[in-house]
């Protein structure tokens, strides 16, 4: 979901510098150079903005990934607790199921 969100995000900023490359070749006279020269300055800013929140996501995306991996280790380390109780239980029960087989 990040992944495709990021991707639209980057399609976004790379329409966006096609477009006033563009523009520029397509201006014939100052006033219009002038114009697309201040709509380029928003269009930075935009980029910058999208740029900031690239990184925001990113660092979001590694504290999840790791509150994931912490509880992982929790559960690992848990269920290794269970296991053990349950070998430790099998070991106490294997010799009296074997002796009320002999009776």
């Amino acid at each position: 979901v990040y992944l495709s969100f990021l991707l639209s995000l980057l399609l976004t900023v790379l329409v966006f510098a096609s477009s006033s490359s563009l523009s520029f070749v397509q201006a014939e006279d100052s006033s219009q150079i002038e114009e697309l020269k201040k709509s380029t300055r928003v269009r930075d800013k935009v980029e910058d903005c999208i740029f900031a929140l690239i990184v925001y996501l990113r660092a979001c995306n590694s504290l999840f990934l790791t509150r994931i991996r912490e509880r992982q280790k929790m559960y690992i380390a848990e269920l290794k607790a269970q296991v053990n109780m349950a070998r430790g239980l099998l070991q106490l029960l294997i010799p009296c199921y074997r002796s009320a087989g002999k009776s």
